[in-house]
């Protein structure tokens, strides 16, 4: 670090120079009296300009003369006079070679006191021509001065070294304007991060290298600098780590620095990252795990006691914990119950709740899936994440690299990042209570099958006078794009005992997040996933008493039916993937059947419904619409006009459904005698809810081999379900992308087909014959 003091240099006395403007030349007088006119690249250097005055005559760096400047404003100065009276003013990186040879080599030899008596501009200059590694190590920020027109870090022994762009010392004026820098964050060593505010309050973060020169900006600047940076970050990261687990967030100095960061450039480093945070968990199913077996932390591990704990039934555990009072877990340790000490919120989706045995060993349980089920068990001591691998089920960090693209530990750094203010109150008490948490993102299918039924059951399970809020998060937000919460209506008015229980406040996930963590509550998602005769009726008669629905139900009260009437059928469209190939194609062989074969038959199109607000416009949207190429509600709407138009003649009436509410969807249904479906959610209105006698079509591969394809029709999932007919597979061919409209691939299997069209309605024909 300079300089490195070796000797003194004898040198005449500086006041016996002076400076003076002769008709506008600037002339150095020397000891002996001599007046040396000043020159510049063969003419005459100007003398001062006013306000500006020389300070100090430096002889230390011979034969050059220093002649410190100084504006009456401030600002300061320097000029380098060589014996030829050649006199310089540019910074010592763009001095020409002998001048600049003279200054560094003559620098090299200077006593501190010598040294310290350069102007401070020269001083910084000299250490920007010759760079050095800075070797700060970790510590304090230190202070950025920005006097005498040079941005420099100053060093607890007082002296400074200069911040470099490229070869040359920083100026204020690199700077865009209104902004300063500040100071300079040194625990990343050898790399540095210089800490810039602008006059309005905003901050940035500029990368600098082992020697003190810019990179880049931090935050927005190519990713391969974040890359560069974050080996020497992540001991710091990870420690942060440790003190959040620990309850100790605000108690670590080098914690405290880290987060003193601007947000934003945290965030860049960890989003940008190409290494493990740490290293990645171990996993450890549950059952094929030796019977007992030691692992990191000087843990043993019994198969027994971890099968208990991995297998334990949140949903149950849920509810006894919202009754009875406090949210236990047996520790995969030593299998006794542990209360509730803390909570991380990753979102709406993913909780984890904290628990330390009484063995003093954390464990930490992920609940996460539609279902709200449990993940897996962490143990940060042992580094395992243990899972209950006889559900066939994706677990652990496979299931949370797919559900939200990362492993375990880098979703929890990125968390307690973005949400470090709040790290200090995520510990609960053993008085905690629950609430429950409805999506942000709602499906009509999950809606349904998920959330309403983990309502019935809570109303069932709980006293009423102990009954949770229930957070419909974003439920005043009806642009949200994947539809809106209280998709069949109030919840109040589907189950009265949560009158005055239901929080529709919080316009996101980021407001439930901040409001939970700072509330002695611990959050969870109360979900079954079998459809009751009782809600199915709650639901119906909910829905049913609407305008629209009485609409529908004058369409028949106009026309009186038969005995032996023609059917009323529902077609449920599916546009964008895992349909027909040429969907308009069968539609149109689908009305010509239903014309020949049973005149005077109304065939309802049925697609996708608005959402539930008076007058909204927009769709409840579905999980692939959107990566649609176009509005599938168009889609749907110009089959069902292509097929209104052709058919306006044939004894067949066609209505479609398309933006209109799902009362009117249902009303439909219920006047209905059977449907026609394309397998997917639409089935939620016509088997879940209408429980209509229903025939399914699919792809062949998820005909063979659908893990979930009984779910509308298996009693495990739906009360007394009515009649169903699936299509053969033998009449299925899969065409990959062939005619949908989705672009891309979509999680599982969302690939189009071609049918046998005429085997298909033959075996449509004989299902409605079956229910007469």
């Amino acid at each position: 670090m300079w300089p490195l003091i070796r000797r003194r240099f004898w040198q005449a006395s500086a006041a016996t120079f002076s400076l003076l403007d002769e008709a506008g030349v600037a002339v150095l007088v020397d000891p002996s009296g001599r007046h040396r006119r000043l020159r510049r690249q063969g003419g005459d250097f100007p003398a001062l300009r006013e306000g500006w005055t020389a300070t100090g005559f430096h002889l230390a760096l011979p034969p050059l003369v220093v002649i410190a400047l100084r504006h009456q404003g401030g600002d300061t100065a320097h000029w380098i006079v060589d014996a030829a009276d050649e006199a310089y003013f540019e910074q010592v990186v763009h001095l020409p070679t002998p001048i600049r040879d003279t200054l560094l080599s003559g620098a090299h030899g200077l006593e501190r006191a010598v040294w310290g008596g350069l102007p401070r501009t020269l001083r910084l200059e000299l250490l920007a021509a010759q760079p050095r590694k800075a070797g700060l190590g970790a510590g304090e920020r230190l202070a950025v001065q920005t006097a005498d027109n040079v941005v420099a870090v100053e060093l607890a022994d007082g002296s400074e070294l200069p911040i470099l762009i490229g070869a040359k010392a920083m100026r204020p004026a690199d700077l865009q304007a209104g902004w300063t820098a500040q100071s300079l964050y040194r625990d990343f060593d050898p790399f540095y991060l210089l800490e810039l505010r602008h006059a309005d309050g905003a901050r940035a973060t500029w990368l600098l290298d082992a020697e003190l020169r810019l990179i880049d900006d931090l935050t927005h600047g190519p990713g391969a600098i974040r890359d560069m940076v974050m080996p020497y970050a992540l001991p710091v990261m990870n420690r942060h780590l440790d003190t959040v687990l620990a309850f100790k967030a605000t108690e670590d100095a080098l914690v405290t620095r880290y987060l003193d960061l601007v947000p934003s450039a945290r965030s860049a480093l960890l989003g940008h990252c190409n290494c493990d945070i740490r290293p990645a968990l171990t996993p450890l199913g549950a059952s094929t795990m030796a019977a007992s077996m030691a692992v990191p932390g000087d843990i043993i591990l019994d198969r027994e006691t971890v099968e208990r704990a991995v297998s334990v039934d949140l949903h149950q555990r849920t509810l006894a914990a919202i009754r009875d009072g406090g949210l236990d877990w047996p520790s995969p340790i030593d299998g006794s119950e542990t209360r509730l000490r803390g909570i991380f919120i990753l979102d709406d989706y993913v909780f984890i709740y904290q628990f330390t045995d009484r063995n003093g060993i954390d464990f930490l349980a992920v609940a996460g899936d539609r279902s709200a089920r449990l993940i897996g068990l962490v143990i940060p001591a042992a580094n395992l994440f243990l899972f209950d691998d006889r559900t066939g089920l994706w677990m652990g960090d496979t299931w949370l690299r797919n559900e939200r693209g990362l492993a375990f530990w880098p979703l929890l750094v990125r968390h307690i990042n973005q949400y470090s203010e709040l790290m200090g109150q995520r510990r609960r008490s053993g008085e905690a209570r629950g609430i429950n948490v409805l999506l942000s993102v709602i499906h009509i299918g999950h809606h349904l099958w998920n959330d309403l039924t983990g309502l019935e059951a809570l109303c069932r399970a709980v006293p009423e006078e102990r009954l949770p809020t229930t957070l419909i998060l974003g439920s005043q937000n009806r642009d949200a794009d994947d539809g809106h919460a209280e998709l069949f209506g109030p919840l109040e008015a589907l189950f009265p005992p949560l009158a005055g229980r239901v929080d529709r406040t919080l316009a996101s996930v980021d407001a439930f997040i901040y409001r939970t963590y700072g509330e002695d509550v611990w959050p969870c998602r109360i979900t079954r996933d079998h459809v009751s005769a009782d809600l199915r009726a709650r639901v119906t008669a909910h829905l049913g008493g609407s305008e629209e629905a009485r609409a529908v139900d004058d369409f028949f009260a106009e026309r009186p039916r038969a005995v032996m009437r023609p059917p009323v059928v529902i077609f449920g469209l599916r546009v964008e993937d895992r349909t027909f190939v040429d969907l308009p194609g069968f539609c149109d062989a689908f009305t010509t059947f239903m014309a020949e074969r049973h005149p005077g038959a109304v065939i309802v199109f049925d697609g996708y419904n608005r959402g539930p607000a008076a007058g909204e416009a927009g769709v409840i949207r579905g999980m692939a619409y959107g990566l649609a190429r176009r509005p599938p509600e168009d889609v749907e709407r110009e089959i069902v006009a292509g097929i209104a138009a052709k058919f306006a003649q044939a004894p067949v009436t066609i209505i479609g459904t398309t933006g209109e509410s799902i009362a009117t969807s249902l009303a439909w249904c219920r006047q209905a005698d059977a449907a026609f479906a394309i397998w997917g959610a639409g089935l939620a209105k016509y088997r879940w809810l209408a429980n209509l006698p229903t025939m399914m079509i699919s792809t062949r591969a998820n005909l063979l081999g659908r893990p979930d394809l009984a779910i509308y029709q298996d009693p495990r999932f739906t009360e007394a379900p009515a009649p169903h007919r699936f299509a053969d597979a033998a009449w299925v061919t899969d065409a990959g992308a062939q005619g949908r409209l989705a672009s891309g691939h979509i999680q599982g299997n969302r690939e189009c087909f071609n049918a046998d069209t005429a085997a298909v309605l033959a075996a449509f024909d004989d299902f409605l014959a079956s229910l007469r």
